[in-house]
């Protein structure tokens, strides 16, 4: 939705202007803000209308889980939404206990501290993966991935 869009959507609820006039001031001003916190992010993950993607996890104990991960939403958010107990602690793609490695499909990582080198032999950091499409991910123990960085 672009920010015209929203203005004129959400324009009566903020200012009481009609449903065709732009909010200008603080209303407009409190718009730019909202929609830049939440342009790439879906307000609310339950809705039905926003695309999402299967992931199929598999766990330190060798059980498997799938996931419907929307646009936007990464692995790791998705699953401790759901109560999974996965391996984790920043959130911001810089620890690396939340690594994985990539059996199938691709995401989008660019958040993360992982070097391009790395990524490209599969490996992952829960915590920043957006998946694109339907993936297939093992989660690995952090020392695996520290080996490969520090190689």
């Amino acid at each position: 939705m672009s920010l015209s869009a929203l203005q004129i959507r959400y324009a009566p609820r903020v200012s009481g202007l009609g449903a065709c006039e732009k909010p200008s001031g603080p209303s407009a001003r409190m718009l730019q803000h909202f929609w830049e916190l939440h342009a790439r992010r879906p307000m609310h993950r339950d809705v039905r209308s926003y695309a999402s993607n299967t992931v199929q996890l598999r766990l330190p104990d060798d059980s498997t889980v799938m996931l419907d991960v929307p646009e936007g939403s990464s692995i790791l958010e998705v699953a401790l939404d759901e109560g999974l107990d996965i391996p984790h602690d920043c959130k911001m793609g810089v620890c690396m206990n939340c690594a994985a490695k990539l059996e199938e499909g691709d995401v989008d990582q660019e958040a993360g501290m992982l070097s391009e080198d790395v990524r490209s032999k599969g490996y992952a950091l829960l915590c920043v993966s957006q998946p694109h499409g339907n993936v297939k991910v093992r989660i690995i123990p952090e020392e695996e991935l520290l080996d490969e960085v520090m190689n």
